[in-house]
Protein backbone atom coordinates (compact mmCIF):
# COMPACT_ATOMS: atom_id res chain seq x y z
CA UNK A 1 0.00 0.00 0.00
CA UNK A 2 2.89 2.36 0.73
CA UNK A 3 3.90 2.33 -2.93
CA UNK A 4 0.48 3.66 -3.90
CA UNK A 5 0.77 6.57 -1.51
CA UNK A 6 4.33 7.42 -2.54
CA UNK A 7 3.92 7.59 -6.30
CA UNK A 8 2.89 11.22 -6.42
CA UNK A 9 5.51 12.08 -9.01
CA UNK A 10 2.95 11.09 -11.63
CA UNK A 11 -0.27 11.94 -9.80
CA UNK A 12 -1.75 15.38 -9.59
CA UNK A 13 -4.99 14.68 -7.78
CA UNK A 14 -5.60 11.91 -5.26
CA UNK A 15 -9.09 11.02 -4.11
CA UNK A 16 -8.92 9.64 -0.59
CA UNK A 17 -11.68 8.08 1.50
CA UNK A 18 -11.26 7.82 5.28
CA UNK A 19 -13.48 5.89 7.67
CA UNK A 20 -13.10 6.33 11.39
CA UNK A 21 -14.48 7.29 14.76
CA UNK A 22 -14.79 10.50 16.75
CA UNK A 23 -12.81 9.87 19.95
CA UNK A 24 -13.34 13.24 21.65
CA UNK A 25 -15.91 15.88 20.80
CA UNK A 26 -19.63 16.48 20.41
CA UNK A 27 -20.02 13.40 18.18
CA UNK A 28 -17.91 11.12 20.41
CA UNK A 29 -18.29 7.48 19.42
CA UNK A 30 -19.90 8.20 16.05
CA UNK A 31 -18.32 6.77 12.93
CA UNK A 32 -17.73 8.94 9.90
CA UNK A 33 -16.66 8.66 6.29
CA UNK A 34 -14.66 11.62 4.96
CA UNK A 35 -13.64 12.19 1.37
CA UNK A 36 -10.64 14.33 0.50
CA UNK A 37 -9.07 15.58 -2.70
CA UNK A 38 -5.33 16.13 -2.43
CA UNK A 39 -3.65 17.89 -5.32
CA UNK A 40 0.04 17.00 -5.07
CA UNK A 41 1.16 19.47 -7.71
CA UNK A 42 -0.66 22.46 -6.14
CA UNK A 43 -0.12 21.15 -2.58
CA UNK A 44 -3.77 21.59 -1.61
CA UNK A 45 -6.25 19.51 0.40
CA UNK A 46 -9.99 19.90 0.29
CA UNK A 47 -13.38 18.39 -0.31
CA UNK A 48 -13.68 16.70 -3.72
CA UNK A 49 -17.06 18.35 -4.41
CA UNK A 50 -16.13 21.82 -3.13
CA UNK A 51 -14.70 24.73 -5.07
CA UNK A 52 -11.00 23.91 -5.60
CA UNK A 53 -10.04 27.55 -4.99
CA UNK A 54 -11.13 27.05 -1.37
CA UNK A 55 -8.78 24.14 -0.70
CA UNK A 56 -6.13 24.64 2.00
CA UNK A 57 -2.38 24.63 1.43
CA UNK A 58 -0.61 21.57 2.80
CA UNK A 59 2.82 20.14 3.44
CA UNK A 60 3.71 16.97 1.51
CA UNK A 61 6.70 14.70 1.92
CA UNK A 62 7.35 10.95 1.56
CA UNK A 63 5.55 10.22 4.84
CA UNK A 64 2.87 12.91 5.35
CA UNK A 65 0.04 14.90 3.91
CA UNK A 66 -0.25 17.59 6.57
CA UNK A 67 -2.68 20.51 6.93
CA UNK A 68 -2.32 22.97 9.84
CA UNK A 69 -5.17 25.30 10.79
CA UNK A 70 -4.82 28.82 12.26
CA UNK A 71 -1.13 28.67 13.22
CA UNK A 72 0.33 30.88 10.50
CA UNK A 73 -0.05 34.32 12.05
CA UNK A 74 -2.08 36.57 14.31
CA UNK A 75 -4.61 37.27 11.56
CA UNK A 76 -5.32 33.55 11.26
CA UNK A 77 -6.50 33.08 14.85
CA UNK A 78 -10.08 32.07 15.43
CA UNK A 79 -10.69 33.28 18.97
CA UNK A 80 -13.63 33.47 21.33
CA UNK A 81 -13.87 34.30 25.01
CA UNK A 82 -12.87 30.68 25.74
CA UNK A 83 -9.67 30.79 23.69
CA UNK A 84 -8.23 30.42 20.21
CA UNK A 85 -8.97 27.47 17.95
CA UNK A 86 -6.08 25.71 16.25
CA UNK A 87 -5.62 22.23 14.84
CA UNK A 88 -4.26 19.93 12.22
CA UNK A 89 -5.14 17.08 9.87
CA UNK A 90 -2.56 14.52 8.86
CA UNK A 91 -2.55 11.42 6.72
CA UNK A 92 0.37 9.05 7.18
CA UNK A 93 1.17 8.01 3.62
CA UNK A 94 2.86 4.79 4.76
CA UNK A 95 0.00 3.47 6.94
CA UNK A 96 -3.06 5.34 5.63
CA UNK A 97 -3.91 6.57 9.14
CA UNK A 98 -5.74 9.90 9.38
CA UNK A 99 -5.70 12.09 12.49
CA UNK A 100 -7.71 15.25 13.06
CA UNK A 101 -7.03 17.25 16.21
CA UNK A 102 -8.67 20.56 17.23
CA UNK A 103 -7.80 22.47 20.37
CA UNK A 104 -9.02 25.63 22.09
CA UNK A 105 -6.00 27.31 23.70
CA UNK A 106 -6.15 30.51 25.79
CA UNK A 107 -5.03 33.48 23.65
CA UNK A 108 -2.26 34.63 26.02
CA UNK A 109 -0.88 31.10 26.27
CA UNK A 110 -0.87 30.63 22.48
CA UNK A 111 0.81 34.01 22.05
CA UNK A 112 3.53 33.26 24.61
CA UNK A 113 4.22 29.66 23.62
CA UNK A 114 3.72 29.81 19.84
CA UNK A 115 3.91 33.26 18.29
CA UNK A 116 6.46 34.83 20.64
CA UNK A 117 8.83 31.90 19.98
CA UNK A 118 8.48 31.95 16.20
CA UNK A 119 11.87 31.71 14.51
CA UNK A 120 12.88 34.57 12.23
CA UNK A 121 13.18 32.07 9.39
CA UNK A 122 12.06 28.50 9.18
CA UNK A 123 11.49 26.21 6.24
CA UNK A 124 8.02 25.02 5.30
CA UNK A 125 8.79 21.59 6.74
CA UNK A 126 10.05 23.03 10.05
CA UNK A 127 6.94 25.20 10.40
CA UNK A 128 4.55 22.29 9.85
CA UNK A 129 6.48 19.90 12.10
CA UNK A 130 6.79 22.54 14.84
CA UNK A 131 3.03 23.23 14.68
CA UNK A 132 2.10 19.55 14.93
CA UNK A 133 4.57 19.01 17.77
CA UNK A 134 3.19 22.02 19.68
CA UNK A 135 -0.44 20.98 19.24
CA UNK A 136 0.33 17.35 20.06
CA UNK A 137 2.05 18.34 23.31
CA UNK A 138 -1.02 20.39 24.23
CA UNK A 139 -3.14 17.25 23.84
CA UNK A 140 -0.97 14.82 25.82
CA UNK A 141 -2.75 11.95 27.58
CA UNK A 142 -5.49 11.96 24.97
CA UNK A 143 -6.07 8.24 25.61
CA UNK A 144 -6.80 8.91 29.30
CA UNK A 145 -9.99 10.92 28.84
CA UNK A 146 -10.55 14.46 27.63
CA UNK A 147 -7.32 16.39 28.06
CA UNK A 148 -7.27 20.11 28.67
CA UNK A 149 -7.82 22.16 25.49
CA UNK A 150 -8.95 19.29 23.19
CA UNK A 151 -12.21 20.11 21.43
CA UNK A 152 -12.20 17.34 18.85
CA UNK A 153 -10.09 14.26 18.15
CA UNK A 154 -10.81 11.92 15.25
CA UNK A 155 -8.91 8.88 13.95
CA UNK A 156 -9.57 7.05 10.68
CA UNK A 157 -8.12 4.64 8.16
CA UNK A 158 -7.78 5.97 4.60
CA UNK A 159 -7.59 4.39 1.18
CA UNK A 160 -7.11 5.85 -2.26
CA UNK A 161 -10.22 5.84 -4.40
CA UNK A 162 -10.70 5.97 -8.15
CA UNK A 163 -14.33 7.01 -7.73
CA UNK A 164 -15.52 10.56 -7.96
CA UNK A 165 -17.51 11.34 -4.81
Amino acid sequence: MGLLWCSTGFAEELLIQCEGKQIIGESKGNTFTDNFLIDTSKKTWGNPVADKSKHDDIYIDDQWFLKVHYMGGDEAWVCSSDGCTAGYHEINRLTGEFTSLWLEIPRDELQKEWFDKKPIYESEKKFYMRAVEYLSKKSLNISQGTPKYVESYYKAKCTKSDKKF
